[in-house]
């Protein structure tokens, strides 16, 4: 991206608005992102996963991470037995891959950065996670951002900006599905 284009992903963040929550609500910068999702009362079924999938020491590692964390809510929102399908010891594979599509590896992507990832003049962008797969980053016409699984189910975030001693966590309303 060039600088004029910078420049304008710049001023759509502030005229897009992604909520960021510079007080970490209470979050401590000293955790980890695994580590602020087991402290946190809307995100039991999130702690679950990430230990179930085997992903948790990389996520308490040295990172940098951005995680999508989708709340108790949003997974209960899932089809009937989606979540106890996942969680089964048969499907540990698929649950690494679901909880994997949660999580940048490499990338400290703040609230107010989200935006840079689509080019300027562009309403769609991407970015790669964890499992590999593309993650969609849309401008709607209303101005909303929204992100976009492989299914084309989107979500919002919710909450921004929870810092970590290895990256950042954003609350999301849905579950990404790869």
């Amino acid at each position: 991206m060039n600088i004029r284009g910078l420049s304008a992903a710049i001023i759509a963040c502030t005229v897009f608005s992604i909520p960021a929550y510079a007080d970490n609500h209470g979050m401590d910068d000293k955790k980890t992102v695994a580590e602020l999702v087991a402290t946190s009362d809307e995100h039991t079924v999130l702690e679950t996963a990430i230990e179930e999938s085997g992903l948790s020491a990389k996520l308490n590692g040295k990172g940098p991470f951005t995680l999508l964390a989708p709340t108790d809510e949003a997974f209960d929102a899932l089809p009937e037995g989606t979540l106890d399908s996942l969680l089964m010891s048969e499907n540990s594979d698929k649950l690494e891959s679901v909880v994997g599509y949660h999580v940048v590896e490499g990338q400290l992507i703040p609230g107010s950065m989200i935006l840079m990832l689509i080019e300027a003049g562009d309403t769609r962008g991407s970015v790669t996670m964890l499992n590999g797969e593309q993650l969609f980053i849309n401008k709607e016409s209303d101005g909303s951002v929204t992100l976009e699984d492989a299914e084309g189910n989107k979500t919002s975030v919710i909450k921004a900006d929870l810092k970590a001693s290895n990256g950042v966590v954003h609350v999301i309303d849905h579950v990404l599905m790869p």
